[in-house]
């Protein structure tokens, strides 16, 4: 028996999208080695919404409902940051 450390690429995505801008669900193909940051800003940079998150999936509340159009959501924990594109409609 050989055992194997794989650190592949790391990857963050929201769904559903399409969003209905009452709820995303935020999910890692890793588990965050301490809590991590989501942050849903608006076209313009506005921060919408901060969440902090433990674990690989997350549903997020939002504290609105988002109007239609296009937001960012920023993941950022010690190991990994991206951004993702999510549209409301």
């Amino acid at each position: 028996v050989l055992m194997v450390d794989f650190d592949g690429k790391r990857d963050f995505s929201v769904y559903p999208n399409p969003s209905d801008g009452f709820t995303l669900n935020v999910e890692t193909n890793f588990m965050p080695q301490q809590t991590a940051i989501v942050t849903i800003y608006s076209t313009t940079g506005a921060e919408i919404a901060h969440f902090k998150i433990n674990g690989s999936l997350s549903t997020l509340t939002l504290p609105v409902k988002l109007e239609s159009g296009l937001y960012y959501a920023r993941f950022i924990s010690g190991e990994f940051s991206s951004v993702s594109s999510v549209l409301v409609k």
